[in-house]
């Protein structure tokens, strides 16, 4: 499946998770320590990403 919507994926540095699978043309950005304990970082990010300042 292609995605076509601008797509933005955040993650915790200290996650587990991996994210193999982000598409090409995805914005994909680490926040240092976790989001839930950095939320201006991570409303920084998502409104810098809604505003078309974050790309791939």
């Amino acid at each position: 499946m292609r995605v076509l919507a601008r797509l933005v994926r955040l993650r915790g540095a200290r996650s587990g998770r991996e994210y193999a699978d982000v598409p090409p043309n995805a914005a994909f950005r680490t926040i240092d320590g976790s989001g839930h304990h950095q939320p201006a970082r991570y409303r920084e990010l998502v409104t810098s990403f809604l505003r078309g300042r974050v790309g791939p």
